[in-house]
């Protein structure tokens, strides 16, 4: 479940580092402010500290920067500022040596790409509790459960003797670029924005997730429904009556993505019609004329026309999800 997908530059500038409080087996530098883990013997459980700035319920970001490629260590953030140990942090990015690994509450959520030194690693917190892992200004990774327990405070774990943690820093709310046309969510269930405006669930289970848009299409009128394929599948994404959406058998005409984002399928009313081949990056496009005829697009190329008109307008544009941390990105409805 990786994604690349640039927003412009995340983090920013001129921000302050925060102070490292609760120092447990770690020595700090004066001037740079860096810690080293110290203690005798070392291993989870001995070494670590915390920040004393936090993210508030305004939400924001904190950062840090790769220095050696050799020390197993962490950072991340809790609702605690005291830990040494991975296993009792909320959300981790984990420096397994020259690998990333997300860990939340202990579990790993799978390994990310490789590291080099001084990569720009930045933890992101939406306003609907969304949490983001971004390397390079890149987003990465997604945390598959909703931070709720504000604030959250920057800490920093260590398991190899002489591992170091540059400073912290935090930074505001991420807006990035939602596209032209963008649609507005609402009635989200285990689900939530992020950056961009995208849809992410937080439960598996395709009746679990699920949101529908404030704009819709109303008769007579043509539209176009449009989105973008990522790595994160288990999505679908159609027209729907309802003011509400879960899944996707509400949806009376819909594209769902499944696996990795390497298949797509046309469905109506839940039924399988006709499926293809599809890889990260695609743009998916469902067209209403005015007349209420679908009309079903890959990347461009028609996949299927449903000459059979739909009726009962308005249809919003609803959402649904089969994993956490499923995510939808650049739906737009013109």
């Amino acid at each position: 479940m990786i994604i690349l997908h640039k927003v412009g530059t995340v983090g920013g500038g001129g921000a302050s580092p925060s102070a490292w409080v609760n120092k447990v087996s770690v020595s700090e530098d004066s001037g740079t402010h860096i810690i080293t883990a110290n203690h005798a013997t070392g291993g989870w459980g001995t070494q670590g500290a915390g920040t004393a700035d936090s993210i508030s319920s305004a939400r924001g970001w904190v950062k840090t920067t790769i220095g050696e490629l050799n020390k197993y260590r962490g950072f991340g953030i809790d609702p605690s500022n005291s830990h040494t140990h991975y296993n009792t942090v909320d959300y981790l990015a984990f420096f397994a040596l020259a690998s990333l690994e997300i860990f939340q509450s202990g579990g790993s959520q799978g390994v990310g790409p490789t590291l080099v030194a001084e990569d720009e690693i930045l933890i992101h917190l939406s306003p609907d509790g969304v949490v983001e892992f971004w390397i390079n200004s890149v987003l990465k990774r997604l945390g598959s459960t909703k931070a709720v327990n504000f604030p959250y405070y920057g800490v920093a774990v260590f398991d190899s003797i002489g591992g170091t943690m540059r400073p912290l820093t935090f930074g505001p709310l991420l807006a990035g670029s939602p596209p032209a046309n963008g649609v507005t969510w609402r009635n989200k269930t285990q689900c939530g924005v992020g950056t961009s405006n995208a849809l992410q669930s937080f439960l598996n289970g395709w009746t679990s997730a699920g949101a529908t848009s404030n704009e819709s299409a109303a008769s007579g009128e043509s539209k176009t429904l449009e989105f973008t394929l990522t790595g994160f599948g288990g999505v679908v994404c159609g027209f729907t009556t309802s003011t509400s959406n879960l899944g996707y058998a509400s949806l009376a005409r819909s594209i769902l993505v499944y696996g990795n984002g390497g298949a797509a399928q046309v469905r109506e009313g839940g039924s399988e019609i006709t499926a293809w081949a599809t890889a990260p990056g695609h743009v998916m496009k469902i067209t209403l004329d005015a007349g209420g005829v679908a009309r079903y697009y890959g990347n461009d190329a028609i996949k299927r026309t449903n000459t059979t008109a739909l009726a009962s307008f308005p249809y919003y544009v609803g959402a649904g999800f089969e994993f956490a941390a499923s995510r939808l990105e650049g739906v737009r409805l013109y």
